[in-house]
């Protein structure tokens, strides 16, 4: 017969092991075991591989930057960024008005981003200038530019301007820290981004949607992948975040031109 101090103890004991259980099938419902298991918990949400978090790197060394420069040249471009094809693109949904045609607005003065609005994805958040910190891939050192740890998404300080010719780059993450690019994926050729800057909104339409391989990838394909963040001989919006969400293996790239022009 079990004494009193005995039953004790192992009623306490199936206590514990019950709350473990209810824990477990927590975090289970939750789907933390999908996007990186356990060592996500302990390290605050954040996968290991804090790399694949970070959207872009660009060389730092004038060799690797000739390069890249030469490669466009190549392909017929002026500048650093890929050439992108505009032609026949407008809005989704917005049929051109022949018999009514409109004047040509006056341009807004070139300004600093600070709101993004994305009417597809229902996406409303704010626009903060991005950190950067200098790192090594094979051998060779680069500029890392680093995605807000908050529900913003963060604009490449040394990119174009709203309304000025260039490339305007935009980044965020899409699963931790606000996941303000988790629709990201969802845009297609025609949807519409709205930037502000200095209360003054800028209209672009999508001409681009890429995901290219990123993690584990050759450094010249990385390098490859970075032009996509280079400066540019024409006007554009270039948005960076990572794909898909349980591994952040790739990067998801969309390229929008100006409505309007």
């Amino acid at each position: 017969m079990k004494t009193p101090r005995q039953f004790s103890i192992n009623e306490n004991w199936l206590v514990m092991v019950g709350l473990v259980l209810v824990v477990w099938g927590v975090i289970g419902a939750a789907g933390v075991f999908e996007s990186g298991g356990l060592q996500n918990i302990f390290n605050g949400g954040v996968q290991a591989d804090g790399e694949g978090f970070v959207p872009y790197s660009v060389p730092l060394d004038e060799e690797s930057l000739a390069i890249l420069e030469e490669a466009t040249k190549l392909e017929g471009g002026s500048g650093l960024a890929p050439m992108i094809e505009k032609a026949d693109i407008r809005l989704s949904g917005k049929e051109d008005d022949q018999a009514t045609p409109m004047p040509t607005p006056t341009p807004p003065p070139p300004a600093d981003p600070n709101r993004v609005v994305i009417p597809k994805i229902e996406l409303v958040a704010p626009v903060i200038e991005a950190k950067s910190r200098k790192t090594w891939m094979a051998a060779e050192q680069y500029e890392q530019w680093l995605a807000p740890d908050e529900f913003a998404v963060g604009w490449h300080g040394d990119s174009a301007r709203l309304g000025e010719v260039g490339n305007t780059v935009l980044n965020g993450h899409h699963n931790i820290h606000g996941q303000v690019f988790r629709d990201l994926e969802k845009l297609e050729t025609g949807d519409e981004i709205i930037v502000y800057g200095n209360g003054i909104p800028f209209s672009y339409v999508v001409v681009n949607k890429m995901i290219l391989p990123e993690k584990n990838a050759a450094p010249e394909v990385r390098l490859e992948n970075a032009r996509w963040i280079m400066k540019s001989d024409d006007e554009r919006l270039t948005l960076v975040t990572c794909w898909p969400f349980e591994s952040n293996t790739h990067r998801l790239i969309i390229v929008a031109v100006p409505a309007q022009k």
